[in-house]
């Protein structure tokens, strides 16, 4: 008798966050800073799944130029990110393996931390990233990655398998994708990712 009435509830809470999501993607363009972004897709995430945002970044165009990546500038971090978090990130990071990143410049479709750290094996050092997030209550997560330009990330408590459906990926991917579109918009466009002899017109950048 349990199984039969989860079942029917889940279906709802399914029904429900696609819902939300599609109407965070008609709304998107009306918001105006990307606090205001992050902090309405949190919004629709958590009222359904433990799914925090844990923020989004506008990934480098040259592989392996991490250095590029600033708080601010081309990363956006939403407040839900566990205090202490990416200031000790931002120390271990220089010269590191990171796999969540380079994937999602590689790629399109959606992974969780679980599921990339299957696929690497990591082992020692390489695991510094797993084992600051659990430090940080963040077992697993979820990445978006947005046309190799951008990547979208959700972290939870738990383990992401048995809570986030297949179906729940597509929608919280296109959702992302609209995320990053208006974050792209948003963000201050910088010269410096295309190279100093490049001249771009200002609709361009």
């Amino acid at each position: 008798m349990t199984v039969l009435k989860v079942e029917p509830r889940r279906q709802a809470a399914t029904v429900d966050l696609e819902t939300g999501l599609i109407d965070y993607a008609h709304r998107v363009e009306e918001l105006r800073s990307p606090d205001e972004v992050l902090d309405e897709l949190h919004a629709v995430t958590m009222r359904h799944l433990p799914l925090a945002v844990l923020g989004a970044a506008r990934l480098p165009l040259k592989s392996g130029d991490w250095a590029s990546l600033q708080l601010g500038t081309t990363v956006f971090l939403h407040r839900s990110v566990p205090e202490g978090w990416w200031k000790e990130f931002q120390a271990v990071a220089p010269g590191t393996f990171r796999p969540l990143l380079s994937l999602a410049a590689a790629g399109m479709a959606l992974f969780t931390w679980t599921e990339l750290r299957r696929m690497f094996q990591p082992i020692g050092i390489d695991n510094w990233s797993y084992d600051l997030a659990l430090k940080h209550g963040m077992r697993d997560g979820l990445a978006c990655p947005v046309g190799g330009r951008w990547v979208v990330i959700f972290w939870s408590p738990k383990e992401l398998s048995n809570v986030v459906t297949r179906r729940m990926r597509i929608t919280l991917g296109a959702a992302a994708g609209y995320a990053a579109l208006r974050l792209e918009q948003l963000a201050a466009p910088n010269p410096a990712r295309v190279g100093a002899h490049t001249h771009l017109t200002q609709r361009e950048l």
